[in-house]
């Protein structure tokens, strides 16, 4: 008698070799050996081709089986079974046959009560067994396609299934992520939710255990010779993810494992969900490399362009700055003959223009020596010496040099240092091109008045400060 207390499923069957019997389930509202589990006594069938209510009479009577006596198996007065008995010949049973037959099967109850009572023991025993291997085996990876393997093939050897599949849903359809088949290779399949057994599974949300798949009409037909079938879904956070299938070629096979399949699903189901966002991080991460990669290479490609365009800016500017100094060499000194007076005399006007020429062409070749200096800076090409520098000495030095061009705007330009100030550590030639730039700046903006340079020390250090009576710098600058 099956857990559902509604069928008789037939477990051994003993017969001359010479014949071949075939039996199905039997229905115990609708058979005789159901008929005497019901009734709790003997249900004798004298000809089974005159009983009308004999289930599957056709196949008995093909097989050339003339009588049937059906003795109810008990213990403790629940039902466990049925023993069948066939003659090929009519038969009849005294009471004394009955009796012992009655005899017989209560003992023959007796031991299959100890003997399902051991095999639960053993079969619960493997089950914890197995269920920890599973567990193990979906702990013991990240990689999905590692973990739709080990999970398949622990879930198959538990269940003594025959072939098993889990599906993953990909839009509005199921798509075979892992496959295991002792009978053939087991192609990869695409069903839709509105079909088969798993189809219904994931429209349900609950498993289905079809014991006997020749009875089932939503089952899509396979070449694959299954007689029971499981379909679990897997779940997670009430959304459903995919399916479970297993495929036995017996049927019955599964009704057994059916809390445990429930059980570890869910366990399923949350390493497939774990090991499908780790993928994804990983794809992720492998994406974020390449775009790494590919933003440094272009980054590094954008650089080594812009060396070249420094490089050929620094050419520039030296050649340049090399084809202006030679006129402006000529110029200069042409000027400065004139302005002595050594080619010949010239009238006050003449020698304050000759003057102007000198000062700016000196001028000119200080704008040019400073654009070679920064780019030998920018370029590396500059390597600074520092020294302990006097900035006094340096101030002083610097007024005096522009005190001609301060001249010229009746601009008059003033010192304020302290007899002892401290020396400062710093390259005299770039600290006194600071002072130069400083003053040519106040000059160039400042139309009358003065400019004050003032020194003083702050504990270890020298504060300057530059004043001028000029237009000033915006504060926002």
């Amino acid at each position: 008698l099956d857990e559902s207390k509604e069928k008789l499923i037939p477990k051994s069957v003993y017969k001359p070799e010479q014949m071949v019997l075939s039996f199905g389930d039997k229905d115990v509202k609708k058979s005789i050996a159901g008929r005497a589990l019901q009734t709790k006594k003997i249900e004798y069938v004298p000809s089974i081709q005159n009983e009308e209510n004999f289930q599957n009479k056709e196949t008995f009577v093909k097989q050339g089986l003339t009588s049937a006596l059906s003795i109810p198996i008990f213990i403790e007065d629940k039902p466990l079974g049925v023993l069948n008995l066939y003659t090929k010949k009519y038969r009849e049973y005294t009471e004394r046959e009955k009796s012992v037959l009655l005899t017989l099967t209560n003992q023959a109850g007796v031991i299959i009560r100890n003997t399902q009572l051991y095999q639960t023991i053993k079969e619960d025993n493997e089950r914890m067994t197995a269920m920890l291997e599973i567990t193990q085996a979906i702990t013991s990876t990240l990689d999905l396609k590692s973990l739709l393997k080990r999970i398949l093939e622990k879930v198959v050897r538990f269940t003594k299934a025959d072939k098993g599949v889990i599906f993953l849903e990909e839009g509005e359809n199921l798509i075979t992520k892992e496959a295991i088949s002792y009978e053939a290779n087991v192609p990869v399949q695409v069903i839709k939710r509105t079909e088969g057994i798993c189809g219904w599974v994931v429209r349900n949300r609950k498993p289905l255990i079809v014991d006997d798949v020749r009875t089932n009409k939503i089952r899509i037909a396979s070449e694959f010779p299954a007689l029971s079938e499981a379909a679990i879904p897997l779940i997670v956070k009430g959304e459903v993810i995919g399916v479970l299938e297993l495929e036995s070629r017996y049927t019955h096979n599964f009704s057994r494992y059916r809390k445990a399949l429930q059980a570890l699903t869910n366990l399923i189901a949350i390493a497939i969900e774990n090991a499908t966002l780790y993928d994804k991080i990983n794809r992720f991460n492998e994406t974020l490399k390449e775009e790494i990669e590919r933003a440094t290479r272009e980054l590094r490609e954008k650089n080594e362009e812009l060396k070249k365009l420094d490089k050929l800016k620094n050419e520039f500017v030296s050649n340049v700055s090399h084809e202006l100094r030679t006129p402006l060499t000529s110029i200069s000194g042409y000027a400065k003959l004139l302005h002595r007076e050594n080619i010949g005399e010239m009238n006050q006007e003449q020698k304050e223009a000759a003057e102007v020429i000198v000062n700016e062409s000196e001028r000119l070749t200080r704008l040019i020596n400073e654009v070679l200096n920064i780019a030998k800076l920018e370029s590396g090409q500059t390597k600074l010496k520092f020294e302990n520098v006097d900035m006094g000495e340096i101030a002083k030095e610097t007024t005096q040099t522009m005190a001609m061009s301060a001249k010229e705007k009746g601009i008059q330009v003033s010192v304020t240092c302290p007899e002892e100030l401290p020396k400062v550590k710093g390259n005299r030639d770039m600290l006194k091109q600071v002072f130069l730039n400083l003053l040519n700046n106040a000059i160039k903006f400042t139309e009358k008045g003065e400019i004050a340079v003032l020194l003083q020390q702050q504990e270890k250090s020298v504060l300057i400060q530059f004043k001028d009576t000029g237009i000033g710098i915006p504060g926002k600058e």
